[in-house]
Order: structure tokens, then C-alpha cells, then sequence
């Protein structure tokens, strides 16, 4: 799945790099943060439990003084009397009683996980988008097959993102990986397809990469670069894509230290390429549109490295 290795550096390009280069580590620390939390809530609760307690003996004790004062001044407690008494020891019990309700906490760290399974369904939907389609699964199934892309596409990614924050990892070693999660989910794909839907697999997964690609492209050309005719942003988000992959592929055979500036000059090489083979038939303005593209990506990268 070296298309996870891509999508790093090129789908947060124009959004949010920063926060995908660090989405990982901050849900860790989050979780952490949560558990802190949830210990600290548990204490308190035994506390209030101890101090509950505390407070009914003492209710306790004084009502058992009361009746030992009226029977010593042989005074009988009134129906009255003993009426407000256990109506005053009422409102500890309910409140003992409500006393679970407080355990029931939002769990945000659920929360974190939707939200994180939700980005990377989106990706998901994007790369396997021809391949889904052109299978007739019951539901349950193709649930199954999506959570377990969604569930690899996590593992792809969190191994992108150790590998490149590690700052010596090379370039062939995160692809390895990445190789190897591939397989993982291989194997698992292969318990809820059948033979005949796995060879289906196999052939998608030579052209997965270029079909991911050529969907993000379309869709940073259609936001940065909105003077394109439809014709130009159709032969450019094939093309881009094409070079994108071949040039990416390039390097994750290399000893290069894999980190995001080495990636980025990747990418951008692998556009630039794609430029030179724009066909003739684009005139200059649409040319010029590209350029502008192609330009803000550049801006982008270099602004980047200078963080």
C-alpha cells in the first residue's frame, strides 16, 4: 500500500500538514490525557463514597442520641417527630441512589476514533472507489471489506508518520513497512472474499495508486486552479498522476532519508514531469492556469520546510 505513503505530504499539501504529520502522537496523548481523567473521577467518587458513608453513620449516631434523650426525659418521639426524621435521612439515600449516573462519562476518546476511521474512510473511498463498484457484495460483506481498508489504512499511515518524525528512516525501509501491512490486509481480504473477487484485488492494486492520485488532483485543481476547461483538468489529473506515481515510486526504492522535505521534492519533481508532457493542445492561458498550480504547490512545500 505505498499509496499511504503518498498521501502524506500530498493530500495535507494544500490543507493541514502539520496536524496530519502529528494526528497520531496528539490521539495518543489525548487518550492518555482521558485516562488521567477518568482516574482522577474515580478517586473523587471513592472519596464521596467514603465521605457518604461517614455522613449516614452520623446521621446514625445522632438519631440513636435523639431517642436515648427523649426515652432518659420519657418523652415518646411524636409520629410528627419520626416523620421528619426519615424524611431528613430521605434525600441521602436518593442521592446514594443517583450516585451511579455520575459514572457515565462522554467518551470523547471514542469520539477521537470516529472522527479519525471518518478522515481515513474518505481515502479509502477515493483509492478503492473502482474496485468496490465493480463488486456485487452483500452488505455485511462489503462492511467488512471497508473496515478492514479503513483499519490497514490507519496502520499504513501511523508507520508513515513514525517513519518520517524518526528522522533516519530511508526511503526503501518505510515502503518495506508498508509492504508488509499490504499483506497483512491481503491475507485478511482473503478470508471474506473468494478466489475469483481476490484476483479482482490483485489487478486493482497495479493501478490503485494513479487512481488515488488522479482523484486528489482533481479535486486541488478544481479548488486552485477554477479557470481550467474541463478537457485541460482531465488530461492534467491523468497526467500528474502518471508522473506523480512513477516518480514516487523511484524514490521509495531509495536509500534516501525518508522526511518530508525529501518527499515533498519527490512529489514536486513528479508534477513538473507531468508538465513537460502536457499535450500541445493546451493553449497558452489554460498553460498558465497549470502553472499557477503547480506554483502554489512549490509555495506550499517551501513554506513547509521553513516551519
Amino acid at each position: 500500500m505505498k499509496t499511504m505513503l503518498g498521501v502524506l505530504g500530498w493530500v495535507v499539501a494544500i490543507a493541514a500538514v502539520v496536524a496530519a504529520a502529528t494526528l497520531f502522537a496528539k490521539n495518543r496523548d489525548l487518550e492518555a490525557e482521558l485516562g488521567t481523567y477518568r482516574d482522577e473521577v474515580a478517586q473523587l467518587r471513592a472519596t464521596s463514597d467514603q465521605q457518604g458513608a461517614a455522613h449516614n453513620e452520623a446521621l446514625a449516631e445522632a438519631e440513636r442520641l435523639r431517642q436515648e434523650v427523649a426515652k432518659a426525659e420519657s418523652v415518646s418521639p411524636s409520629p410528627s417527630t419520626t416523620d421528619e426524621a426519615a424524611a431528613t435521612a430521605a434525600p441521602v439515600d436518593e442521592t446514594a441512589a443517583a450516585e451511579p449516573a455520575t459514572e457515565s462519562q462522554p467518551n470523547q476518546g471514542n469520539s477521537i476514533q470516529r472522527a479519525q476511521r471518518a478522515q481515513m474512510g474518505v481515502l479509502v473511498g477515493m483509492q478503492y472507489k473502482g474496485f468496490l463498484d465493480n463488486l456485487a457484495l452483500p452488505e455485511d460483506t462489503m462492511t467488512s471489506v471497508n473496515d478492514l481498508l479503513i483499519d490497514s489504512t490507519i496502520d499504513a499511515q501511523q508507520a508513515m508518520v513514525e517513519a518520517m518524525m524518526s528522522g533516519t528512516s530511508k526511503a526503501k525501509d518505510a515502503k518495506a513497512k508498508q509492504d508488509a501491512i499490504e499483506a497483512q490486509l491481503r491475507e485478511q481480504l482473503g478470508t471474506v472474499l473468494n478466489q475469483e473477487e481476490m484476483a479482482q484485488w490483485d489487478a486493482y492494486q497495479e493501478v490503485a495508486d494513479v487512481a488515488l492520485y488522479e482523484a486528489l488532483l482533481d479535486g486541488q485543481l478544481t479548488m486552485l486552479a477554477p479557470g481550467l476547461s474541463e478537457e485541460t483538468r482531465a488530461a492534467a489529473r491523468t497526467i500528474l498522476a502518471e508522473d506523480l506515481a512513477t516518480e514516487l515510486d523511484t524514490f521509495f526504492e531509495s536509500d534516501t532519508i525518508y522526511t518530508m522535505d525529501s518527499f515533498n521534492q519527490a512529489q514536486l519533481a513528479g508534477l513538473n514531469n507531468g508538465m513537460a508532457r502536457m499535450p500541445e493542445t493546451i493553449n497558452e492561458e489554460q498553460y498558465g492556469h497549470l502553472t499557477g498550480f503547480i506554483d502554489t504547490i512549490a509555495a506550499t512545500f517551501q513554506q513547509m520546510k521553513q516551519k
